[in-house]
């Protein structure tokens, strides 16, 4: 059984889907709070609706350290603290305060008058972090669908072509290679690509000198793949042909970087794209240099000038330089490696 309990606190409320998913293998909508996990040293407490009682009492048979109590009209979020604090008395107890809604962090606080909330903030996240040996070939599955399905993709551009037809054309080939999408494709074309979270629309592909954005990854077995790709159609322009140059030095840089020190630090990877941009006098890339990525898409380590922790194994990150030329065309090279004891290894590569 993990143990990431301090001493600062009894137990642990936990209420991230995700760290819920991560810790249990417990599956529900991310956008709703369907479950919660209340953890004690020896004894975890999953709480969720009936409409899930198959999938938690497999879960249950699987974890013996886990009971699981189930809400309903008659049994409340509240009753059910209640009575597990007259078992187990709890004095302080851990919050997730960034996936909690204000409702339900009066209802704790409802349930346990006498209990001290303390704020724990990315604890179970930086855990996450590390990837273990399962993890990694979870995510390199992920990869090795996202792409090929970016070698499908192409051959579907021709003129007329629209953003929501490509967009559809991803998602299909993902699916139908028994993954899901870890997130909303993105295909911008021209001056789409300059933003950098374009939604597809009914845009449609010319036949003159144009611009594709793509960035779309898989899912599987709640691990994602994330990858930025860039293609021209007709004649490339001078600028096009510069700025692309300098993206691509930018991330040979990076690589360079990353690869010549056992720890590098994500704060010096983001400098040194920067510089890159900045010496041709070119827009700065107004998003972090890449993230960490595993059950979330975007999570830990953050890699950007916030983050001057070293890099460690297990790492799952992407890199991500970029230039964005409003009303023009934006280019994004977005790649996925993983930290190892020894270097750096591309689970994607362009």
């Amino acid at each position: 059984m993990m143990q990431f309990l301090d001493q600062a606190v009894d137990a642990f409320f936990v209420s991230n889907p995700t760290n819920i998913r991560y810790l249990t293998e417990f599956e529900g909508d991310k956008n709703q709070h369907e479950a919660f996990l209340l953890v004690f040293p020896d004894t975890w407490y999953l709480i969720t609706s009936l409409l899930y009682q198959d999938e938690a009492r497999i879960i249950a048979k699987k974890l013996p350290h886990v009971t699981v109590v189930f809400t309903k009209s008659d049994n409340t979020l509240t009753t059910i603290l209640t009575d597990i604090a007259k078992k187990f008395p709890i004095s302080k107890l851990g919050i997730e305060p960034n996936s909690l809604t204000v409702f339900e962090h009066q209802t704790i606080q409802k349930a346990l008058p006498a209990v001290q909330l303390i704020h724990h903030t990315q604890q179970i996240e930086q855990i996450r972090a590390r990837k273990n040996p399962q993890e990694i070939t979870e995510i390199k599955r992920a990869c090795e669908i996202t792409m090929a399905c970016y070698e499908f993709i192409q051959t579907k551009v021709v003129t007329g072509v629209t953003e929501t037809y490509l967009a559809w054309e991803i998602e299909k080939f993902i699916r139908d290679e028994g993954a899901t999408m870890a997130f909303e494709p993105i295909v911008a074309f021209d001056a789409h690509s300059a933003i950098p979270h374009h939604k597809p629309t009914i845009t449609h592909l010319s036949n003159r000198s144009s611009t594709i954005l793509f960035d779309f990854g898989a899912k599987v077995t709640g691990y994602c793949a994330d990858i930025s790709r860039v293609m021209s159609v007709g004649t490339e322009s001078p600028e096009w042909i510069k700025t692309k140059a300098v993206v691509q030095k930018a991330y040979t840089e990076i690589v360079r970087y990353l690869e010549s020190i056992p720890n590098p630090l994500p704060s010096t990877a983001d400098t040194i794209a920067k510089t890159v941009i900045q010496e041709f006098k070119l827009p700065q890339y107004p998003h972090a240099l890449g993230h960490g990525i595993g059950l979330d898409v975007h999570e830990l380590p953050q890699i950007g000038q916030a983050n001057e922790a070293p890099l460690e194994e297990g790492q799952v990150f992407t890199i991500e330089p970029a230039i964005y030329i409003p009303g023009k065309f934006g280019i994004r090279l977005e790649d996925m490696l993983l930290k190892t004891k020894t270097g750096i290894e591309f689970l994607t590569k362009h």
